[in-house]
């Protein structure tokens, strides 16, 4: 057994309210571009279930949601969109490439900071 595991046994409460209270309070991570505030909405079907997520930064242009079967993909000038009848090994490239273009995009808001705060002479 692993130590998490064991530390949840060893707890007061019961294990049902340790992992609603740990997953639901968790704080919202921040913007992976520019490390703000990111606002997360999800929308709910009565008989489907979570239909749409909507992830977006209001500081930088990330853009991330899932809604129906289709995803779109935002981050800087680069986009994507694909849908479920959409082959894993293009996924796994649109993602890499997506996490790459937010590595691309924070390099380029850090240098535009830097350019604006620079000595002049």
């Amino acid at each position: 057994m692993n130590n998490r595991w064991r530390q949840i046994k060893r707890l007061p409460i019961p294990v049902s309210k340790y992992f609603d209270l740990y997953f639901n309070e968790q704080p919202d991570p921040p913007c992976p571009v520019c490390g703000g505030k990111v606002w997360h909405r999800h929308y709910y079907d009565e008989h489907v279930g979570m239909v749409e997520t909507v992830d977006e930064c209001t500081e930088c242009n990330y853009y991330e949601t899932e809604s129906y079967g289709d995803t779109r993909l935002e981050v800087g000038k680069w986009s994507a969109v694909y849908n479920y009848t959409t082959s894993d090994k293009e996924i796994s490239q649109i993602r890499s490439e997506f996490v790459r273009q937010q590595i691309i995009e924070k390099e380029r808001r850090k240098t535009e900071r830097r350019k604006y705060y620079r000595k002049r002479g």
